[in-house]
């Protein structure tokens, strides 16, 4: 529809209701933006696990979910999941963070 409501904090936001459940948010992770925009929703976060924990945790998690994973790439400091299920997009870039953590952006889109 052309609108977009974006929340954003140096400290925490709340996750929307009409973020998809069946894509998990992980233990410890804190919210620090959120975007809605027509299908698609984004929520960039932090968490205190290192890129390889969370990019294997968020493999196995959206697999228990339903997702299939389309691909990854992993590079140490970074990864990428991209994984689909019916007709909705899930992708996620996970970056090594300045306390040793990851940032996570992670978007959904539906068809």
């Amino acid at each position: 529809d052309g609108k977009a409501t974006l929340v954003t904090s140096e400290t925490q936001v709340a996750i929307p209701d009409t973020f998809p459940k069946d894509v998990p948010i992980l233990k410890g992770a804190v919210p620090k933006m959120t975007m809605s925009q027509g299908k698609s929703e984004i929520l960039h976060m932090e968490l205190p696990q290192n890129v390889a924990e969370v990019n294997k945790e968020y493999q196995e998690k959206l697999k228990a979910e339903g997702w299939t994973i389309e691909s990854s790439m992993n590079s140490g400091d970074g990864s990428m999941i991209q994984a689909k299920k019916g007709d909705k997009f899930c992708m996620l870039i996970i970056g090594k963070n300045e306390s040793g953590g990851s940032g996570v952006q992670l978007t959904v889109t539906a068809k």
